[in-house]
């Protein structure tokens, strides 16, 4: 058998040649000017060959820790904005020490009636009942339709409110939060 050197031969060697230094002459050759932006995916790159800090953009949330400890409490809000608030006690008797331009409150005859006379003009009034185990409701108004309240000082700015409290639909007596505006 003759050898000798046929076409065929060379072009394999040549493609051989070119297939072997060609990622090398890749590699001199392309910078990062020339590669399109979000061209390069994760799988494109080496692992550990970019450090964190020289990527740019958003990673993925890795799992959520556990509850870190809680804070320490902070500072007391400021001072709400209702004119007159008060606790008033189920017997009609005020909260003094939780009331604020509320001057007076009595319970009249009739269950679940309250008399509210404030050193401010009522405008809005709102009305929480004081009672976590049995479901109460209540209103206000600035109108008094027992006339029963009458007994307040008339020297003073007028802001009379009747709360009446219920259970179910039953008036009846229970301790209330109110706030004025």
């Amino acid at each position: 058998m003759k050898r000798h050197i046929s076409y065929a031969n060379v072009v394999a060697t040549l493609a051989l040649f070119l297939a072997l230094g060609g990622g090398a002459f890749a590699a001199t050759k392309i910078t990062g000017k020339q590669i399109k932006n979000g061209s390069l995916t994760g799988s494109d790159l080496k692992k550990h060959s970019i450090s964190l800090n020289r990527l740019k953009g958003k990673l993925p949330a890795g799992k959520t820790g556990a509850p870190g400890t809680p804070g320490t409490p902070g500072a007391p809000g400021a001072p709400g904005t209702a004119l007159a608030y008060a606790h008033v006690n189920a017997d009609g008797t005020l909260d003094a020490a939780n009331s604020k331009n509320v001057d007076r409150t009595s319970g009249i005859a009739t269950a679940g009636y309250y008399c509210i006379q404030t050193s401010v003009p009522v405008h809005n009034v709102v009305v929480t009942p004081d009672s976590p185990t049995v479901a109460r409701t209540a209103t206000a108004g600035k109108s008094d339709p027992f006339t029963s309240c009458g007994a307040f000082d008339p020297t003073k700015p007028r802001g009379d409110v009747v709360v009446t409290t219920f259970s179910g639909t039953t008036a009846t007596n229970t301790a209330f939060w109110i706030a004025i505006n």
